[in-house]
């Protein structure tokens, strides 16, 4: 995989509360320490404002006003406000965001450490256990800088995406990454309407398979272009988008967004998909804005949907569709048994796997596994386990007595 020639100025870990933000601090200095950062020049690890959930939209407009109440601190609260200010300090950064704030309702064994930095199988000679993290960043990293100064780079902090960075052009405004899937599919994600020149015509947030019929998403050859979770923003749309939030330079000298907009944020949350992605599109008016961000579930006002509307419309939205591209999700137990088993599948080269998923533990004299379709994590097994149907086991359990599940 070809590296990008260009290192990145900040990568930023979000995170749902402070609790979760401590770990993730914990497990970046750890990777930092042992050298395994080294393209990128400093980490942040943002946290939800008094842990309250402000959508991926909001999480990404926190994270880029905590690198520019970095990047500018030595300046008055004049110069501070002024968009200009933003724009010529955004285009000297590349930024890299994972959104990894997730509540792991669905997983709640590893809630904790939340799921970007749940392990995987695979041999690794490294000090540190293996990661989601630690498989999906280099990918992350590899991706090339936008044609113009300044970039931030949002992705999903659940999912491991398997494409070659090398095929990726951005374009000014918006560049998302797609993929062909089945409508069926694409039903469960994002979803774009592409036009002449890649350009994005609409985007659909988990529209059914009737939706995306009559807005001409699915091709001649019955695929839709699934949105695979990467999305390369220019510095004038981050500005443009900041400028939304109505920032003032608040009493502790940073940046922030005024009053009503926090009330929002805490009680609606702004998703970038749903609010942000489905106001873009060379073939979406308001009114269709406004439908389809309510069918996504926004309960935003209609007031604000426009003003969003308004500024959000005038960007350049474009879609690259990538013809080789998987991906394996890690956001249930289900999905962490079957992803790590075809990662494991993947790495030894094979077509069928016959074993549960040993990770992390420690297997004494008369100890063993047995059987197949199980996780089992962190643990000191003495004795023979026998798995059978698809469970979880684990984290810093002890099996001492022969058994069966």
């Amino acid at each position: 995989m070809r590296r990008s020639l260009e290192s990145w100025d900040y990568l930023i870990v979000t995170a749902s509360n402070r609790a979760q933000a401590s770990a993730y601090d914990t497990q970046l200095k750890l990777r930092e320490e042992l050298g395994l950062l080294a393209e990128v020049k400093r980490t942040m690890v943002v946290a939800d404002p008094d842990g309250k959930r402000i959508g991926s939209g909001g999480s990404t407009v926190y994270s880029i006003l905590a690198v520019l109440n970095r990047e500018l601190a030595a300046l008055s609260p004049d110069q501070l406000t002024d968009r200009k200010t933003w724009l010529a300090a955004l285009r000297r950064l590349r930024i890299l965001v994972i959104h990894a704030g997730g509540d792991s309702r669905r997983l709640p064994a590893y809630a904790p450490c939340g799921k970007v930095f749940i392990p995987v199988p695979g041999d690794s000679d490294r000090a540190v256990t293996t990661t989601l993290f630690d498989r999906q960043l280099p990918v992350y990293l590899a991706l090339p800088p936008n044609p113009r100064p300044g970039q931030v780079v949002i992705t999903s902090g659940d999912v491991l995406l398997n494409f070659d960075p090398a095929l990726v052009s951005f374009k000014d405004g918006i560049t998302g990454l797609g993929c062909p899937a089945s409508p069926a599919e694409a039903a469960r994600h994002g979803v774009y309407c592409q036009g002449p020149g890649g350009r994005v015509r609409s985007y659909l947030q988990k529209p059914d398979i009737t939706e995306q019929g009559a807005q001409g998403a699915i091709d001649r050859y019955g695929r839709s272009i699934l949105d695979i979770g990467v999305m390369s923003l220019d510095a004038e749309t981050i500005t443009h988008i900041l400028g939304l939030f109505d920032l003032s330079a608040s009493k502790d000298g940073g940046l922030g967004w005024s009053r009503n907009w926090a009330e929002t944020l805490a009680r609606h949350g702004v998703d970038f998909y749903r609010e942000i992605c489905c106001a873009m599109g060379t073939e979406v008016s308001l009114d269709a804005y406004r439908r389809s961000a309510r069918r996504a579930g926004s309960d935003l006002d209609d007031t604000l949907l426009g003003c969003l509307y308004q500024v959000l419309s005038h960007v350049p939205f474009h879609v690259q569709v990538l013809r080789q591209c998987s991906f394996l999700h890690f956001g249930t137990t289900k999905q962490i048994i079957e992803s790590g088993a075809e990662l494991l599948r993947r790495d030894r080269g094979v077509s069928h796997l016959n074993t549960c998923l040993s990770i992390n533990n420690q297997v004494e004299e008369g100890g063993g596994l047995l059987g197949s379709n199980a996780w089992v994590e962190s643990c000191r097994i003495a004795a023979p386990l026998n798995l059978a149907g698809q469970q979880c086991r684990g984290r810093a359990g002890r099996c001492r007595t022969a058994g069966a599940w």
